[in-house]
This record gives structure tokens, C-alpha cells and sequence, in this order.
């Protein structure tokens, strides 16, 4: 059988994606759902039935389904299976719509940096990056993928760095892993070649009114004490009103947890696990022009940024904040006066444990006394094979009795 040139597949996915929209009883539209495998097939129309293979075949699918419908709300549904060596810049994004690019069934699905599965390492950057053309509030939700092998993670870049009103807001990162994020873990040269270090498992550019809960980081390193600082979250540039929530970082060896950086005002961190990060947990801090010369951010240059909020954080083997410094050149550490960045702290310790456990559909988060307790919607924390009359809590999560 002939295959179908580009431009004729191009045109059948759109017609298969024009002709599937459909309105309920009740006057509403259903999502336009596309489905990827990881024995998917490209050449396929994106349906349940013939699943694509990569991200990036997706994404030109929900292209065409916006260009028809900007209003429209799209479902990427990711089955089960390990997809190497994918990576991507996704620019199709809902003006009025929604948008949900989702792992789903028994496991997650694993993105692998790596080319192939015999590689030592892997080769690749990020998986996505998440690049709007212009600002505005989006209904865009990423879950229920892992992540590994990779550089760095998910970038999430507004138009622009250097205009707070150029933002992005609405996004929802949620119930995502990170495993073995760096340039320990992936090799990729700069132009010199030399081995690029990684910046950050999620990036942020101008993200604002954001929610990143549920996620869990876990061996984040770069090479070397001169590889540079590989963090989990980096919220920079007017990335404000933020929420770090339910979160777990577990042997992030050589950056920040999160770090926090250029007018990136009123965000709130709580209930979130620590566990072994280095240098610490929590920075705050702004490239100062007056004191250095390697500042990128022209004009009047970088702020300081605003109440930072921890509240309920649990710290094992971690540092909580970092000593806020600026630098002049290499050598010449100009510590500020404290309070300068107004970091409002919790103040408490917790000695036991973030436990997230399942309800009917929901995520449920707290601070319990035992790793496998469950806990309620009160907050009330249950031992394990202990319960309500409905519901019994086994190992971390409500099944029905």
C-alpha cells in the first residue's frame, strides 16, 4: 500500500480531529482526546485505536485542532511504556480552551533520554518546552509522567523575561517524577564542546498564579563541584504567586530545591519533604549589577523578590535557606544585611513525615508520624490496615472496604 505524503497525513488528521468534536446532551463540548504509545505509529490518526508514537506528532495534531477551534479542550492521553531520546518545544496552546497532556493507566510512562535503552547515558536536553507566543492566562495541566535521563526536565518560558506584563499563568504541574536529572545523568556539549551542566528539573520564565504540587525529585546531580548548581524548581524573572505544594526532593546533590530568583514576589512553599539536598532547600536570590559583571538582564538589570512564604515543610539531612550572598567575580562574597529579601518562615520543625494518600480521586496531603499512615480529608492521619467504616488505609492510600 502507498504511504500518504506529508501534506496528505497533515490533512487526514485534521479532518479525523474536525470530525470528532461533538456536543452532550447538556450543550457542552467534550474534549478532543489523542492518544501516544510507546508501540504507537506516527503514520496512525492519533485515535485510541492507532495511537501515535511521539510527542511531537501530538503536538501537530492539537496544532490543528486549535488553528479550527481555539476554545477547544484537547486531552493527550500517554499509555504506559518507555519513550526515548523524545523532546520538543510545544507552542499549540488554548486561548479560551483547555489543554491536558497526561500519562494514564497501571504505570506511568517513562521518558528516557537516553537514545535507546543500551545507552550508558542519556543525550537529550529537556522533554518539553513549553514556549506560548503570546501572555496570558492558560488552562494547561501536565501529569502523571516520569521523567529521567535528561539534562534537564520541562521549561516553562513566558514571551518575555524582561516585561512583568509579558507573563504566563494557569499552569498545573502535578504527580510528575524526576529521576536521575543532570549532567551526571545525560551528555550533552556546548558549543566548545564541553559537557553542558543542567539548571533545573522545571524552569520557569514569568510564571505566574502556577501550581506545581505532588511531584517528586529524586537524584539530581551534576559532575563536579564546577558542573554548576542543578536545581529542582527554578522560578525566575516575575515569577509570582506561585504554589510549591506536597512536593518530594530526595538527594538533590548540587543545587537548590528551589530557588527563587528577580522579582518573583509572593510565592508560597508548604508541605513539602527535604531530604538529603545540597546546598540547601530554599534560595532566594538576584544577579546585582553593581556588584558583578556577568549580570545578562539588561537595563536597570534584577530585584530583589518578596514574601516567600514556607509554611509546614519537613527538612531530613537539609539545610533550609541558604546564606543569601552575592558575589563579585569568583572570589569576593558580599553577604546582605538579613531580612533584606523578607522571607517569612514557618519556624517550626516536623520530624516525621509528607504523606499523599488517594480518595476517591483526589490527592489528599499532610504531615503524619509514620511513612505508610494515610491521611484523611480533616487531616487526620491513619495507621496503616486502620480506616473508617468505608475506607481502609493500605500503605499510604484509602481503598474501599
Amino acid at each position: 500500500m502507498r504511504l500518504l505524503s506529508a501534506k496528505s497525513a497533515v490533512l487526514a488528521i485534521v479532518i479525523f480531529l474536525s470530525n470528532i468534536f461533538f456536543i452532550n446532551a447538556g450543550g457542552v463540548e467534550q474534549p478532543q482526546n489523542i492518544y501516544l504509545a510507546a508501540n504507537g505509529d506516527d503514520r496512525g490518526d492519533g485515535s485510541a485505536q492507532r495511537p501515535f508514537l511521539t510527542l511531537k506528532k501530538a503536538h501537530a495534531a492539537v496544532a490543528a485542532i486549535y488553528k479550527l477551534r481555539p476554545d477547544a479542550h484537547v486531552q493527550v492521553f500517554i499509555r504506559g511504556g518507555v519513550y526515548y531520546g523524545q523532546t520538543l518545544v510545544w507552542t499549540a496552546v488554548p486561548r479560551a480552551g483547555s489543554l491536558i497532556i497526561r500519562g494514564y493507566g497501571s504505570t506511568k510512562p517513562v521518558f528516557d533520554g537516553r537514545a535507546h535503552a543500551n545507552a550508558a547515558v542519556g543525550s537529550t536536553v529537556s522533554l518539553l518546552s513549553l514556549r506560548p507566543a503570546k501572555a496570558g492566562q492558560y488552562n494547561i495541566t501536565v501529569s502523571h509522567l516520569r521523567l529521567q535521563n535528561y539534562l534537564e526536565g520541562i521549561d516553562l518560558i513566558a514571551p518575555s523575561r524582561d516585561m512583568i506584563t509579558q507573563g504566563i499563568s494557569g499552569l498545573v504541574l502535578e504527580h510528575l517524577e524526576f529521576y536521575k536529572i543532570g549532567s551526571e545523568h545525560a551528555a550533552v556539549l556546548d558549543a566548545t564542546g564541553k559537557r553542558r551542566a543542567g539548571l533545573a528539573a522545571i524552569r520557569m520564565v514569568n510564571v505566574k498564579q502556577s501550581q506545581f504540587r505532588y511531584n517528586d525529585f529524586k537524584d539530581l546531580y551534576n559532575l563536579g563541584r564546577s558542573g554548576g548548581s542543578q536545581h529542582a524548581y527554578y522560578a525566575a524573572h516575575y515569577s509570582s504567586n506561585n504554589t510549591f505544594y506536597g512536593n518530594r526532593f530526595i538527594r538533590n546533590l548540587s543545587g537548590h530545591a528551589i530557588k527563587i530568583r528577580d522579582f518573583s514576589n509572593d510565592n508560597l512553599i508548604h508541605y513539602n519533604y527535604f531530604e538529603a539536598v545540597t546546598p540547601t532547600a530554599l534560595q532566594i536570590w538576584h544577579c546585582e549589577k553593581k556588584d558583578r559583571s556577568d549580570c545578562t538582564k539588561a537595563g536597570l538589570g534584577e530585584s530583589r523578590s518578596y514574601n516567600t512564604k514556607e509554611t509546614k515543610n519537613i527538612y531530613i539531612n537539609t539545610e533550609k535557606y541558604s546564606v543569601f550572598k552575592e558575589r563579585v567575580g569568583q572570589n569576593n562574597p558580599l553577604p546582605y544585611p538579613g531580612g533584606v529579601y523578607d522571607f517569612i518562615k514557618d519556624g517550626a520543625t516536623y520530624l516525621r513525615y509528607i504523606v499523599r494518600s488517594q480518595l476517591n480521586g483526589r490527592t489528599l496531603v499532610g504531615i503524619c508520624e509514620r511513612a505508610n499512615d494515610c491521611i484523611s480529608s480533616t487531616a487526620r492521619c491513619y495507621k496503616d490496615q486502620s480506616g473508617t467504616q468505608n475506607h481502609k488505609c493500605e500503605k499510604g492510600n484509602w481503598v474501599a472496604r
